[in-house]
C-alpha cells in the first residue's frame, strides 16, 4: 500500500511599521525670487521669437532697451544688460514657504502552511492608514509680492525703485549648449544676484503710495514682507487600505517538465477622507501701471469642506513558469494593480489666477477612484552558459479609469476691472475685449473616463567575456493608442505619458576587489506631460516632449576589506543636454547643460 508523506511547516509573521515624515517643520522660507528689470515703457524693444530647426536655439529678433528687429538678424542694444546708463529697478519679490507632512502606519499579519516540498500557501491582511497634509504660506495672498513692483523711475514708471548695481555680477556665458546652432544669436552676459540681497536692500526703500494689500489684510510696515496661508493649499488626505489576500504555489511535473505556478487574490477596500480650505473669490482688482498685466485676487473668508469616498476592487495574479528543458524558461504573469490618483487633484476647492486675456481657475475632483492596469508579460529566457542568457520579454497593459485633465470655461458674475486697451508711452501693451463683462476663467479639472493600451518589447542578453569582463544589452519598444496627435487643435486631447523607446548598454568588469561599468544610455523621444508652465493655451494642456538623449556614465568600486569601499563615479560624460519642447521640435521649452559631475568617496560599514 503506497504512502503519503507530509512535510508539514507553518509561519506566522506579525509587522507593524510607522513612518512620519515631514518637510520643513520649521517653517523655513524655502522659495525667494527676484524679478528686476528696466520695464517696458521708454525701454521697449520691438522684436518677435525666432524658431528654426529642431537643433536651432530660439532667440528673441530684437532685446535690449529700445532694440528693433531688422529682419536681417538678431538686433541687440549696446545696453542690454542696463548697466551704462544704469537703468535697473525693482519688480515683483515672492516669497514662499511650503510645509507638509505624511504619517503611514502599516501592519500585516501574514502566515504560511506548507503542506509538502510543492506546495506553499500564504494568507493574511494588510491595513494601511496613510495620513497627508500640506499648506502654503506666500505673499501672493496678501499682495506683498508687488510691493517694489514697477521696475523703477527709468523705465518712465514711477512705480518701483532703482536697484543698486553693486548687486550684480556679470557672468559671461562662453561656448555652451553642445550640438546646439544658433548661440550667436543669444545674450552672451548675463547679470548675476542674490534675491536674498535684493530683499535686504528693498526692506530699506519706501514702498510707492498707491500700493495697497489685498482687501482684510494689513499694510506694510518694514521688514521682511509677511507670507500668510494661502487658504486654497491647506489640503488633508487621509487614506486607509484594508486588504485581506491568499496566495497558493505549486510545482507540477508536465511530461517531465518542470511548471512552477503561483496564484494571488488580494481584495483592496479603500476609505478616503479628504478636505481642504476653499475660499470662494469675492473681487478681483486690475494691478495698473505698477504691473498692467497683472490682477488682484481677492478672496472671503475660507471655509473647511470635506468628502468621503470608499471604493474597493478585486487585484488577482496569475504567474506561470514552464522550465521545457533545465536552461531554457518561459514565463507568463498577469496582474491586476491599482493606483490612487495624485492627492494633488482630489482636494474639493477651485483656485483662480492669471493676466489680462490669460484667466485661469483649477478646480480638483474628490470623486477621483484610481486607474486600473491589467498587465500581460510573457518572458522568455535561454540560459545558455553559467552567467550567460539572452531573454525576450513581451508584454501588453490595458489602463482603465485614467485621471484625466480637461479644460472649461467658467464665467464669474465680476466684471473684468482690465481696461479695453493700454497704452505705454505709445506703445499698445493689451487690448482686453472682455473688458467690463463678466470674467471668464479656463478651468482645469480631472475626471476617470477614459482608458489606453501599451503594447512593447524588450530584449536582454548578458555574456561574459574572459578576464572578468562582461557585456550587457537591454532595449525596450513601446507603443500606445493614446499618443498627443500635434496636429489637432481640439481642447482637452487624452494621451498617454512616460511612454517611449529606449537601449541601454553596459561593459562591466568584476574581478576579485575590483568592479567596474561603463553604461550607455539612449532615451527615444517621450511624451513627459501635458501642461506647460504658463500654460494659458485656447486649445487645452499643451504637451511637453523630451527629446532624445544619449548618456554615457562610468562607475568604478574597490572592496579594501569587508568594512571599506572605495567608489569613483563620472555621469554624463558625453555631455548630453536635457531638452524638452513643445508640439513641434523647434519649439523648444527648456535646454539644459548638466555638464559632467565626478564623485569620489569612501563607504564604511559596521
Amino acid at each position: 500500500m503506497p504512502r503519503l508523506h507530509y512535510v508539514k511547516s507553518q509561519q506566522f509573521h506579525p509587522q507593524i511599521l510607522r513612518t512620519n515624515p515631514k518637510f520643513n517643520p520649521n517653517g523655513n522660507t524655502n522659495t525667494v525670487e527676484g524679478d528686476v528689470g528696466y520695464g517696458d515703457a521708454t525701454n521697449i524693444y520691438t522684436g518677435g521669437l525666432v524658431a528654426s530647426g529642431s537643433n536651432t536655439v530660439p532667440y528673441w529678433s530684437a532685446y535690449g532697451p529700445n532694440a528693433v528687429a531688422s529682419g536681417s538678424g538678431v538686433v541687440a542694444s549696446p545696453n542690454y544688460l542696463g548697466l551704462n546708463p544704469y537703468i535697473i529697478g525693482s519688480h515683483i519679490l515672492p516669497l514662499t514657504t511650503n510645509q507638509n507632512a505624511d504619517q503611514i502606519n502599516e501592519g500585516t499579519i501574514r502566515a504560511t502552511w506548507t503542506p509538502g516540498d510543492s506546495t506553499k500557501l500564504t494568507f493574511g491582511a494588510q491595513f494601511l492608514d496613510d495620513d497627508w497634509n500640506t499648506k502654503t504660506f506666500n505673499t501672493f495672498q496678501n499682495n506683498y509680492w508687488e510691493l517694489w513692483s514697477g521696475y523703477g523711475p527709468a523705465s518712465g514708471n514711477t512705480q518701483g525703485v532703482t536697484v543698486p548695481s553693486s548687486l550684480f555680477t556679470v557672468l559671461n556665458t562662453g561656448t555652451w549648449m553642445p550640438g546646439y546652432s544658433g548661440n550667436g544669436n543669444l545674450p552672451n552676459q548675463f547679470l548675476y544676484y542674490n534675491p536674498w540681497s535684493l530683499l535686504s536692500y528693498l526692506e530699506t526703500q519706501p514702498i510707492d503710495s498707491r500700493w495697497s494689500p489685498t482687501a482684510g489684510y494689513p499694510r506694510y510696515t518694514g521688514g521682511v514682507p509677511t507670507q500668510v496661508l494661502s487658504p486654497n493649499s491647506v489640503q488633508h488626505v487621509a487614506r486607509m487600505n484594508y486588504s485581506p489576500f491568499v496566495q497558493v504555489s505549486h510545482n507540477f511535473r508536465v511530461y517531465g517538465m518542470k511548471l512552477m505556478t503561483r496564484l494571488g487574490m488580494r481584495y483592496q477596500r479603500t476609505e478616503e477622507v479628504i478636505g481642504g480650505l476653499s475660499a470662494p473669490l469675492t473681487s478681483v482688482a486690475w494691478q495698473g501701471a505698477a504691473d498692467p498685466t497683472q490682477y488682484v485676487f481677492a478672496v472671503g473668508s475660507p471655509q473647511w469642506t470635506q468628502t468621503s469616498l470608499s471604493y474597493g476592487y478585486f487585484l488577482p495574479s496569475l504567474d506561470l513558469a514552464l522550465w521545457p528543458t533545465h536552461d531554457l524558461e518561459t514565463a507568463f504573469d498577469f496582474s491586476r494593480t491599482e493606483s490612487a490618483p495624485p492627492n494633488g487633484q482630489i482636494i474639493p476647492n477651485t483656485s483662480f489666477g492669471g493676466l489680462v486675456n490669460a484667466l485661469t481657475a483649477t478646480g480638483n475632483n474628490p470623486y477621483l477612484k484610481p486607474y486600473l492596469s491589467n498587465n500581460f508579460d510573457f518572458r522568455l529566457t535561454w540560459y545558455y552558459k553559467h552567467g550567460d542568457y539572452a531573454e525576450l520579454h513581451p508584454f501588453y497593459k490595458q489602463v482603465s479609469n485614467f485621471p484625466t485633465s480637461s479644460v472649461q470655461n467658467v464665467t464669474v458674475p465680476i466684471n473684468d476691472p482690465a481696461p479695453c486697451s493700454y497704452n505705454q508711452n505709445g506703445h499698445i501693451l493689451f487690448t482686453d475685449a472682455n473688458c467690463g463683462k463678466p470674467m471668464v476663467f479656463a478651468e482645469t479639472t480631472y475626471s476617470n473616463k477614459l482608458s489606453a493600451d501599451v503594447t512593447g518589447v524588450s530584449a536582454t542578453w548578458q555574456q561574459l567575456l574572459p578576464y572578468g569582463f562582461g557585456i550587457l544589452v537591454n532595449g525596450t519598444w513601446m507603443h500606445s493608442n493614446a499618443n498627443f496627435d500635434n496636429y489637432n487643435l481640439t481642447a482637452n486631447q487624452f494621451a498617454l505619458t512616460g511612454v517611449g523607446n529606449s537601449v541601454n548598454g553596459t561593459l562591466f568588469y568584476q574581478k576579485g576587489k575590483w568592479q567596474a561599468r561603463m553604461t550607455v544610455n539612449w532615451q527615444g523621444k517621450l511624451l513627459l506631460g501635458l501642461g506647460q508652465q504658463n500654460d494659458n493655451s485656447a486649445f487645452g494642456a499643451e504637451p511637453v516632449y523630451e527629446a532624445p538623449f544619449t548618456q554615457l556614465d562610468l562607475s568604478t568600486n574597490y572592496k579594501i576589506d569587508s568594512h571599506l569601499n572605495v567608489y569613483f563615479t563620472a555621469n554624463n560624460l558625453l555631455n548630453s543636454i536635457y531638452h524638452t519642447y513643445g508640439r513641434f521640435s523647434n519649439q523648444t521649452l527648456n535646454l539644459i547643460d548638466y555638464g559632467t559631475s565626478l564623485s569620489f568617496g569612501v563607504r564604511a560599514q559596521f
